[in-house]
């Protein structure tokens, strides 16, 4: 005797089982759809990063405000996502100033840039003493000291600052501790007069003034 409770429910088995069938298609699908889409996002990255382009790139530190001359940058190939800012002729730069320091390595852009103020700069040369030369270049700031001497034109007494962060223009030729040289400083000309006097008055120090946190931009 055939039961009719078996025959009414095979059809329900059926449509379950198609039900899954093509569920199991859908997600197939889903998943073959995603696998085509990051393939194709990662050749779109792996493009981009291999899209390079000219830029220049500054071979030696430069303190704010010094001028950019032609042996201070060098041309590379970089790959970034703004290619807008970037500068890659030496037109565009040269006998500009720095914005900010900027270090060694680093990848000029159009915001590191500034035309050269208005106001005329002097280039001052002063005497330092054996022992009392730093190791400086050009671009580097430094802070000039004079210590009123009996020799000089002006009251013995302590050393006092006259002048901070200038601009080495000409870094001292020997940095002998048993030779005298002198240092070529660029200043706004208002100054000239206090750098002048200074070495009359009696022993002039220049103290280099360090980049903050070069390490951290410069890696």
């Amino acid at each position: 005797m055939i039961s009719l409770r078996g025959l009414s429910a095979r059809p329900k088995l059926i449509k379950t089982s198609r039900q899954y069938s093509s569920m199991r298609d859908i997600r197939l699908w889903a998943g073959i759809a995603l696998l085509i889409f990051c393939a194709l996002v990662g050749r779109a990255t792996i493009h981009s990063a291999s899209a390079r382009s000219s830029a220049l790139v500054v071979v030696n530190n430069l303190a704010r405000g010094s001028i950019i001359r032609s042996q201070d940058i060098g041309a590379v190939q970089v790959s970034v996502p703004d290619t807008e800012v970037l500068v890659s002729e030496a037109a565009q730069v040269v006998g500009k100033r720095a914005r900010t320091d900027v270090f060694a390595g680093e990848v000029l852009t159009t915001y590191d840039l500034v035309e050269p103020e208005k106001q005329s700069m002097r280039d001052v040369a002063v005497p330092l003493r054996a022992g009392h030369v730093p190791a400086l270049a050009y671009g580097d700031q430094v802070d000039v000291w004079v210590t009123p001497s009996s020799t000089g034109l002006a009251v013995p007494g302590p050393a006092h600052l006259i002048a901070a962060k200038v601009l080495v223009s000409v870094p001292p030729d020997v940095a002998d501790s048993t030779t005298d040289t002198s240092i070529t400083l660029s200043v706004p000309a208002p100054e000239v007069q206090a750098l002048v006097q200074a070495s009359q008055d009696g022993f002039i120090d220049v103290v280099a003034v360090p980049f903050a946190d070069s390490q951290a931009r410069a890696s």
